[in-house]
This record gives structure tokens, sequence and C-alpha cells, in this order.
């Protein structure tokens, strides 16, 4: 038996299953370059230390809508 971390959730669609896909906010996010943003801040920021980060994509969009 699968570790319960790799078994999907019966009662819970995935993301990408949610988001409509021709919103402008999820365009703009297809368009950044986010390599380009984790060269640019990524010394800044140490492994291991403190609270554990989010994923770089999801921040604008959540930034945007709130």
């Amino acid at each position: 038996m699968p570790p319960l971390s790799e078994q999907p959730e019966l009662f819970r669609s995935a993301l990408v299953n949610l988001v409509d896909r021709r919103h402008p906010l999820v365009r703009l996010a297809d368009l950044i370059d986010w390599q380009r943003f984790a060269e640019a801040f990524g010394a800044l920021y140490r492994e291991g230390v403190g609270r554990p980060g989010l994923p770089r994509q999801g921040c604008p969009v959540s930034l945007a809508a709130s």
C-alpha cells in the first residue's frame, strides 16, 4: 500500500481541474519567466531555515487576488 501522501484524495479535485486556464491571472503567470526570479532572489534564501517557502508560481496570483 502506498504512503498516504501518494494516494489521490477521493473528494478533492486537482487544482489544475478547478482553475480556468483562460483567466487573465493564469495567462499572466504563464508569461512570467520564473527562472529569472529564482536566479535573482535565490541567493537571498537558505534551504532548511525558517518556514518552508511557497511555490514561486502561486505567489503573484495569490497577491493579485487578495
